[in-house]
């Protein structure tokens, strides 16, 4: 490549080409001065020509970067662009060039702007900024990768931004960002992020239309994907990642692949996605506050539903039967008021808590046992009847009357009949054992569908 060979010179023409190199060749020369007359010698080039096209431009390290590129922004092409190991103080902008070649590798500094460019490729490896913004771009190839040591500390990006982009083939490697949003862009090839640590991933209002594999991915506060489009749900994977505050709001999941993810912290009752986690019941609209703005229950309702289709289609009846949870309690969030949804949920925790079906069962069978004592009942010609006091204290009390209390409960529960048992129930305890005939066989069946559902799993 030829380059400039004395340090007097910034830029110089190629021979026979309109074709320059850009050489920042600053031995010998304090860094502020240099980038005076670097800018000095573009402006000297762009004044004889509307426009250069440059064959690279590569800054050494340690070089701390002024506003050159503004001098060359909507008038230069350029080949390649290598900012290596460069300081930026404040911040800086590349904007309205087409480029071949962008890498950005090891540089520190507050903000490096990317705005309306047409890429080859970016390759950005191993940088420390607090907040790279890429917006309104075509870019071919676009790369993050850290070549950091797993065993040193890896280089961590502050918040990356990415907005308005058009982008054939995206790849994430090994990187640590502080925040990390991509937003109305188009990913029409290969999509692949692997081993990312964020506090926030959020990707909203972009579509995918080929290959996505997200795997890895750990992120502490939300990983929201909001109002995507997804052209080939067969081929959008999400593995082996933190989903314990994730959403999908207006973002079609009921065929994506979910492959050995953790959807909720230890000592996590149950799954909550990221919408639900921020359900405010006393507003009157039911609406839910996320990072990406507000969704209503009924949005809710519909992810989890097709959660619920996603995992149950694929066999996996545990995680399927979590879903069922979740949809269940939007449609109880649904109707405040005491609805079926809200006797379902006590009764038997919408026939996926088998033990709890159980317990309700035998807290009934021991009251209801505890008001035939109170109300009275037969035992051949004997008549049964104790008063509060005498229960509560237990004096006096037999235990015979107690069991046969106890298997009165129990045979009404289970519709057997009072004659061949020697029991019967009188006038004042009718009322209870209609009661007694319904909710058994109902109960009871809710414990069989429960433990129908444990079984398959």
């Amino acid at each position: 490549m030829y380059s400039c060979s004395h340090t007097g010179c910034a830029l110089k023409q190629m021979p026979h080409q309109d074709k320059c190199i850009l050489h920042a060749d600053i031995e010998g020369k304090n860094k502020a001065e240099f980038a005076v007359e670097l800018s000095k010698n573009v402006k000297s080039q762009l004044s004889k020509k509307k426009a250069v096209a440059l064959e690279s431009i590569c800054f050494p390290m340690d070089f701390e970067l002024y506003s050159v590129f503004s001098i060359l922004a909507g008038r230069t092409s350029l080949e390649t662009l290598s900012i290596y190991g460069c300081k930026i103080s404040n911040s800086m902008k590349i904007d309205n060039m087409e480029i071949g070649e962008l890498i950005l590798e090891s540089n520190l500094g507050k903000k490096l702007d990317l705005d309306s460019l047409e890429l080859d490729r970016l390759l950005v490896v191993d940088n420390q900024l607090e907040r790279f913004e890429l917006s309104q771009s075509k870019i071919e190839q676009l790369v993050f990768i850290s070549y950091t040591s797993a065993i040193a500390k890896q280089p961590e990006m502050g918040i990356v931004f990415l907005a308005l982009n058009e982008i054939t083939n995206f790849q994430i490697s090994n990187q640590v960002f502080s925040l990390l949003h991509i937003t109305g862009s188009t990913i029409h090839g290969t999509l692949t992020v692997n081993n990312l640590k964020t506090d926030g991933l959020l990707i909203r209002d972009s579509a995918f239309l080929m290959l996505v594999n997200l795997t890895e991915i750990i992120s502490k506060k939300y990983f929201a994907l909001p109002r995507c489009v997804i052209d080939k749900p067969r081929l959008f994977t999400i593995s082996r990642s933190d989903l314990s505050r994730s959403g999908f709001k207006e973002t079609n999941v009921a065929e994506i692949n979910f492959i050995d993810n953790i959807w909720r912290k230890k000592r996590q009752k149950s799954i909550k996605i990221l919408d639900h986690c921020f359900a405010d019941e006393s507003e009157s609209l039911q609406i839910i506050k996320g990072p990406y703005g507000k969704v209503s229950l009924n949005q809710c309702l519909e992810t989890y539903r097709q959660l619920k289709v996603n995992f149950e289609k694929k066999g996996d009846y545990v995680d399927g039967g979590e879903f069922h949870y979740c949809e269940m309690e939007m449609c109880r969030l649904l109707n405040r008021q005491l609805s079926l949804y809200s006797i379902y949920k006590f009764l038997s925790g919408y026939g996926e808590r088998p033990s709890k079906a159980i317990v309700v069962f035998l807290v009934v069978l021991f009251s209801l046992s505890f008001l035939h004592l109170l109300i009275g009942f037969d035992v051949g010609n004997k008549n049964i009847n104790y008063d509060i006091i005498q229960i509560i204290s237990m004096k006096s009390v037999s235990i015979n009357d107690i069991i046969n209390s106890i298997h009165l409960t129990f045979s009404n529960l289970t519709l057997r009949n009072l004659g061949s048992i020697g029991l019967s129930v009188n006038i004042l305890n009718t009322p209870l054992w209609i009661f007694e005939t319904i909710f058994g066989p109902l109960q009871i069946g809710l414990i069989a569908l429960a433990m129908r559902r444990k079984i398959r799993r």
